[in-house]
């Protein structure tokens, strides 16, 4: 029955900006994941296996192309 909940949700994410830093949170009904970085610095990330890993993310191109009103 577990599984079966688990395969129809869908995980719900949140991103916040405030100039170069970030904040993502993924939200299940099982459990939610934050990560909390500054754009190009490197931050230790630990994965829900329990493994650790230095992370760093760049932006090298942005773009949307949608607009509201056409």
């Amino acid at each position: 029955m577990m599984r079966q909940a688990a395969s129809k949700s869908k995980p719900d994410f949140y991103i916040k900006q405030d100039g170069d830093n970030f904040e993502i949170k993924m939200v299940t009904m099982f459990m939610t994941i934050e990560d909390n970085f500054t754009l190009g610095k490197v931050f230790d990330k630990k994965e829900p296996s329990g493994n650790m890993m230095d992370v760093s993310f760049t932006v090298q191109y942005l773009q949307c192309d949608h607009f509201w009103g056409r």
